[in-house]
């Protein structure tokens, strides 16, 4: 195998971990210009709304950002309005 064979592959190796680890990034962000301010950008954490009287049953095999997934809101959001810290282990019921 030449140099040049083996250099770009492991450019290609490099190139799709990056891509995986910024695919695996949870926070979603929402960049806005600041009006006044060319060239210069500000960025909010995107926040879920909740919706008074939905609730979910957990069933065995779910997981705190399957639910979200389905409810189209944040973990971290799930997480907080059930009172749930680190590790966000939920239990079937």
């Amino acid at each position: 195998m030449s140099a040049d064979r083996l250099s770009r592959g492991l450019r290609a190796g490099a190139l799709v971990l990056v891509v995986a680890t910024l695919g695996a990034c949870g926070t979603a962000t929402v960049v806005k210009p600041t009006p006044g301010r060319s060239g210069s950008v500000h960025t909010t954490p995107q926040t879920s709304v909740a919706k008074p009287g939905q609730t979910a049953v957990v069933r065995r095999g779910d997981t705190l950002y399957a639910l979200a997934r389905i409810h189209n809101i944040t973990p971290r959001d799930l997480a907080a309005w059930n009172g749930l810290a680190e590790p966000y282990t939920i239990y079937p019921g």
